[in-house]
């Protein structure tokens, strides 16, 4: 059984009464660093990508982007959240 793998990060940040959030994931990048770092505080994971994780070869940034636009609008208007 392989370890626990750690492959995206979301994130929300409020400073100075703004608040920022975002998200980021691990497509084809090195992981060259992350032996330095406990990303996130999770100390029983490792990090992974989706090149690694896959069978076959990962989507490129774009066609990434292009499946998760429509999903994102979709959660975040059924919260009332998206605006326009």
């Amino acid at each position: 059984m392989r370890p626990e793998r750690k492959i995206c990060a979301i994130g929300i940040r409020v400073t100075k009464r703004t608040t920022l959030h975002g998200f980021s994931i691990n497509v084809s990048n090195t992981l060259d660093g992350f032996d330095n770092i406990v990303p996130c505080g999770i100390s029983d994971a490792g990090v992974t990508t989706m090149a690694a994780e896959m069978d076959g070869p990962p989507p490129t940034l774009v066609e990434l982007a292009e499946r998760l636009e429509p999903l994102l609008a979709a959660h975040l208007s059924r919260e009332g959240n998206l605006k326009k």
